[in-house]
């Protein structure tokens, strides 16, 4: 007789409720390890998302700053009393799971329609979240999930990721983080989150009733960015892990993730060359307008084709640009490898990340610094 394996029980409300406290106690514990990387700004933005994200509000809703003040007053005294905790097992139907385990609690919770996030982020900081199901589906290959209630997070507002191999969409995070990148994008990007906002039939109000027609527009940006990233370019997934945890918490680890994502998006099969080929004007000036940081240090020329394509309506002075890009990525990702492999397995981590600084990161921004001080203008790409 073959024996046919017991499909798992969906969770009582009892047993739901434990799970959720239980994920919540672990976002909070990794919240308090890790607070300390970030800058006082990047912490206070990451606590006023988590802030609105516990009171309920809508991303553009603003509490009074005692009442803010007050939470994180709290949030603070939580932090300092979980810092030396572990992380507590997520116990479902009798049994205990590692909360780092997310392939098989995500088995378990199947058929109660949750998803369970566990991973790790920039600094290796441990990330945490449940939410419920909202669809389903398979893309390129790849199984897509699309989540809607949050039940549980910690302070990171990730919009979109893949976990062991799914694609996972937040919508929930992927509202506030949008909100966020208009609220606070620089004046160089001003224009082009104009032509997005129009392109998608918003006006420049930001009716805030409207944010999930721009939402619409930016959801091919977030998948198309986990394909191509999935699909690697230039080093294996393994190096780039390997990169990052060697690079923890560095200038070097920033600008590591900068490189990989740059040429996820200038791919010939990447972000931006799908978006330009479907022709999708609203993704393509909403990723203008927010491009900024070190892609741009790498790839200055986008903005200066972008606006080449809004004066002539010709979307070759995008398709031109991208190999630009991409072929500068990958030269800073060999050259990133070369430096890793050099140091050796033996090697100090900060001595490499301190070579991979020097070497490569720094001459970028002081080049690009240099050139502000001069007045220069960005590149516009000629025809």
């Amino acid at each position: 007789m073959v024996a046919i394996d017991k499909q798992p029980a969906a969770l009582t409300a009892e047993q739901r409720q434990h799970l959720i406290e239980s994920v919540g106690l672990n976002c909070d514990i990794s919240d308090a390890r890790h607070a300390g990387m970030y800058s006082i700004c990047g912490l206070a933005l990451r606590l006023r998302d988590l802030f609105k994200w516990k009171s309920g509000l809508e991303p553009w809703q603003e509490e009074e700053p005692s009442v803010v003040l007050e939470w994180i007053g709290e949030q603070e005294a939580l932090w300092e009393s979980l810092a030396e905790r572990d992380f507590v097992p997520l116990r479902l139907g009798g049994k205990s799971y590692d909360p780092l385990d997310a392939d098989a609690v995500n088995k378990r919770l199947a058929p109660s329609g949750l998803f369970y996030g566990a991973g790790y982020a920039y600094g290796l900081k441990p990330t945490f979240f449940l939410a419920a199901v909202a669809a389903r589906r398979e893309q390129e290959g790849h199984p897509v999930v699309e989540l809607g209630r949050e039940l549980a997070r910690d302070m990171l507002t990730l919009p979109a990721l893949t976990q062991e191999g799914t694609i996972v969409v937040r919508w929930e995070a992927a509202r506030m983080w949008l909100w966020d990148r208009m609220q606070y994008v620089n004046a160089s990007g001003r224009p082009a989150l104009k032509i997005a906002l129009a392109a998608a039939g918003v006006g420049e109000a930001h009716p805030k009733r409207q944010l999930e027609r721009l939402l619409i527009a930016q959801r091919d940006t977030f998948l198309f960015h986990e394909l191509s990233e999935s699909r690697g370019a230039v080093l294996s997934a393994d190096e780039w892990r390997r990169l990052t945890a060697d690079l923890r918490q560095t200038p070097a680890e920033l600008f590591v993730r900068a490189v990989r994502d740059l040429l996820a998006d200038t791919a010939p099969d990447g972000t931006l060359v799908r978006l330009v080929h479907a022709r999708n004007a609203a993704a393509v000036a909403l990723y203008t307008a927010f491009f900024d940081g070190l892609a741009r240090e790498m790839f200055p020329e986008l903005r200066g084709a972008f606006i080449a394509f809004v004066e002539s309506g010709k979307w070759n002075r995008l398709e031109r640009a991208l190999p630009v890009g991409y072929e500068r990525a990958a030269a800073y990702a060999r050259r990133i490898a070369d430096l890793h492999r050099c140091g050796g397995a033996g090697s100090e981590p900060m001595a490499i990340a301190r070579e991979i600084e020097e070497t490569l990161l720094h001459p970028l921004t002081d080049g690009r610094r240099k050139a502000l001080e001069k007045g220069a203008t960005e590149i516009n790409m000629n025809p």
